[in-house]
């Protein structure tokens, strides 16, 4: 009977820590950065994949502004590209990739 009411114990202390844990994790979504495209025509694309117009979602153009949520290494290249979402200007909405370079923060 003891072993039962641990066992129970243990499972109940184990879930509350879970729950906890799941709640932290989900608690800070706002890992993302505004960054103004610093340039004129700039691609968005849809891999970090510099060569090859076939991934090419729209240009972007100086002064719109990204949302980004992550960064990568680049497949063909040796750049750094942000992944985020536009949010002015004529791709306002799409989501893409543009090359670090190509980017200034919004502060």
């Amino acid at each position: 009977m003891k072993t039962k009411k641990a066992i129970a114990s243990l499972v109940v202390i184990v879930l509350v820590i879970a729950v906890l844990l799941s709640i932290g994790a989900l608690a800070d979504q706002s890992n993302t950065s505004s960054y103004r495209i610093n340039g004129s025509n700039v691609c968005l694309r849809t891999s970090p994949i510099m060569y090859g117009d076939n991934n090419v979602l729209g240009l972007v153009q100086n002064g719109e502004i990204m949302t980004v949520t992550t960064w990568s290494h680049g497949i063909d290249n040796f750049y750094i590209w942000a992944f985020g979402v536009m949010t002015t200007g004529a791709n306002a909405g799409k989501s893409g990739y543009v090359a670090e370079p190509y980017l200034t923060p919004n502060n």
